[in-house]
């Protein structure tokens, strides 16, 4: 199998720059005795630790850094597999060798001294050797300060033949584990794991050796399983005395399948979501951008859904559709001011660019702007790409009006130049008062108001309670929506523009669909005359800020009526 060349391989990591690489492969070109590694260990380019990293990764092999590796203490039996003058001239240490299979795990500074490696299983007769790559200099110490003292000894023909085979390195650390199972075939199993993976815990069969691994004062945590609870208890007291900073930690069992991990679609709707809160929660300066990322997003990622787009492309999807507002975006803007990229400046979404190179994302997210780019310069249906085609839509849907109500219809004559397909989706997901649009009327509460930071704090005390956020920026928007999606309660400023709140609860009133829904208004300069019309008129309650959350919060306890529809407040 062909391995990328140690240059490529310490670009694609990030440890040197493409200038940097071209000046160490000019030396190079001009020092034959000298290895590329070398030559740029001498230029300073890299130190020893981020070489090793590099090869390590070239040749698809573990790494171990300087700091574990001077922790280590090998024993006599390690030591006596290889010839003493074999390890410090080929810096090599072997750690471990598999008493039914023979192989030799060894910490090698140059995974590839194939020569190197022959004469070791030339040696002794190991089927197979595994290596971890460690920097040069701190194994060379290593070597010597655990050789000295030992004599030289000729090569071994199995390590089997000079020791018993066993643990064959010891790592000594600050904080440890131990590892306390009365069941011994269990505890010989997780042992060996142990020793294969290079871990470090300390094992216990019984609770005298728990007693003997603390008095070595190197142990912080103890883990057992809930059927050596009982031991525990009778002895923690005892422990806690020799080791007062001990923890205690029962678990379920200690192989994989009792730690089940994290379903991939809730950790990705999960990190989504929270992107999407965080970069919309951040913009103070536009509220129509805040307004158009929740929205944008939202639909978006529902038409992928529809579409049958994959699992991987739906989250393409979902990330792109954040990613279009952040050139205007306030969090952002200055931020990305000085990145450079490989596209052309100027570009419609040079800051998505330059965030996405900078955090290595591994959806191509990058590939479908550049599509959408396209599409918005040639305004031409591209048939073999929906995720283009959504995000296409949608941007221009919601372009001049995020809070429409039917983004189908703001599309205007332009309608003919998006896929058919595309708008059934749109329409279906945007438009359907019964709850096929992202907001689903019955937990969601419509909120009219600009201060971004009640905004933000409102979002959060509401998803917390179960409920969907709408955000408008005003009057005639938030008439437009509590119509459109119909939402359990409204929330809005006695002050807006286009329509204030005193005319939005009496349109809402006089409106027998959505006549019932409660209003609350909420008012920078409070007054019993603002009180008194927002009663006369229909409103629920009027709250003066500074707001209390918890009085709101129990304010719409009271105000939604229909507890099917009601998350528990």
């Amino acid at each position: 199998m062909s391995r990328l060349p140690l240059g490529e391989t310490l670009l694609k990591l990030g440890l040197i720059t493409q200038s940097e690489l071209r000046s160490a492969l000019s030396r190079a070109a001009d020092d034959k005795q000298k290895k590329l590694g070398e030559i740029i260990l001498q230029l300073g380019l890299v130190d020893e630790e981020g070489l090793a990293k590099a090869l390590a990764y070239q040749f698809g092999l573990g790494f171990v850094s300087a700091e574990r590796l001077l922790g280590l203490e090998p024993t006599p039996s390690s030591l006596s597999i290889l010839p003493r003058t074999l390890m410090l001239e080929g810096a090599v240490l072997p750690t471990f060798q598999d008493p039914e299979s023979g192989a030799i795990s060894l910490l090698v500074a140059n995974p590839a001294n194939e020569n190197l490696f022959q004469d070791i299983r030339t040696r002794t007769k190991a089927p197979s050797l595994k290596l971890y790559v460690v920097p040069r200099t701190p194994l060379i110490e290593l070597l010597e300060r655990s050789l000295s003292g030992v004599p030289e000894t000729e090569a071994a023909d199995g390590a089997s033949e000079h020791s018993e085979p066993g643990p064959s390195v010891h790592i000594s650390k600050a904080h440890t584990s131990i590892v306390l199972d009365t069941n011994a075939q269990r505890l010989s199993s997780l042992k060996q794991t142990d020793l294969e993976e290079g871990a470090s815990a300390l094992y216990a069969a019984s609770v005298e050796q728990v007693s003997e691994h603390l008095a070595t004062g190197r142990v912080t945590q103890l883990l057992y399983r809930a059927e050596d609870q009982s031991r525990v208890d009778e002895h923690l007291e005892e422990w806690q005395s020799i080791q007062p900073r001990l923890l205690a930690s029962q678990v379920r069992g200690f192989g994989p399948g009792s730690h089940p991990g994290v379903d991939y679609s809730e950790a990705t709707d999960f990190l989504l979501s929270a992107l999407e809160f965080v970069l919309a929660a951040s913009e103070n300066e536009n509220l129509e951008v805040r307004i158009r990322v929740r929205r944008t997003t939202a639909i978006a990622r529902q038409m992928a859904g529809l579409l049958g787009l994959s699992r991987q492309e739906q989250d393409t999807v979902s990330l792109a559709a954040l990613m279009l507002e952040l050139q205007e975006m306030a969090l952002l803007k200055g931020l990305l001011a000085d990145s450079t990229t490989d596209r052309a400046a100027g570009g419609r979404f040079e800051a998505a660019h330059a965030l996405i190179a900078s955090l290595k994302c591994p959806y191509p997210v990058v590939d479908l702007l550049d599509i959408l780019e396209k599409r918005l310069v040639q305004n031409t249906e591209i048939s073999d790409h929906s995720g283009a085609e959504i995000l296409f839509t949608v941007r221009m849907a919601l372009k001049q009006d995020p809070n429409t109500p039917n983004p189908r219809e703001a599309l205007g004559p332009n309608v003919d130049h998006h896929a058919s397909n595309v708008l059934e989706a749109l329409e279906q997901v945007s438009s359907n008062p019964d709850g096929s649009q992202p907001e689903k009327a019955g937990k969601t509460i419509l909120i009219a108001e600009r201060d971004p930071a009640l905004l933000t704090a409102l979002e959060v005390r509401l998803a917390q309670k179960g409920f969907d956020v709408v955000l408008v920026q005003d009057g005639e928007a938030a008439l437009s929506r509590t119509r459109n999606i119909r939402p359990c309660a409204v929330i809005a400023n006695f002050r807006m523009p286009k329509k204030d709140g005193l005319s939005l609860v009496l349109d809402i009133r006089n409106d027998p669909i959505i006549q019932n829904i409660p209003v609350i208004l909420l008012t920078n300069q409070s007054s019993a005359i603002d009180v008194k019309r927002g009663k006369e008129i229909g409103a629920h309650a009027v709250l003066e800020k500074p707001l209390s959350i918890k009085t709101l919060m129990e304010l719409l306890e009271v105000a939604i009526p229909n507890e099917d529809l009601q998350p528990e407040l």
